[in-house]
């Protein structure tokens, strides 16, 4: 992909962007079946993945609303 006028880490990032929502498409179709976790080398931050995320204090998952549809997001480059 050349993209005029964009130096060469602004167009690694919209490929890594594209890589992404490539892959959590890919995910989603499949409901995640078949999906391996693959921990890094780093034995810290092997720990922060163990560990979980962090809690969000505006984030409710007791109040989440279920949909039937599916909500997609646009990204604009």
């Amino acid at each position: 992909m050349i993209v005029m006028g964009l130096s060469k880490s602004e167009r690694q990032n919209i490929s890594d962007a594209y890589a992404a929502v490539i892959l959590l498409e890919r995910y989603f179709s499949t409901q995640g079946l078949g999906t391996e976790i693959i921990l890094p080398k780093s034995l810290e931050l092997q720990e922060k993945i163990k560990n979980g995320a962090r809690v969000d204090p505006d984030f409710d998952p007791e109040n989440i609303e279920t949909h039937s549809e599916v909500v997609l997001l646009s990204l604009s480059f």
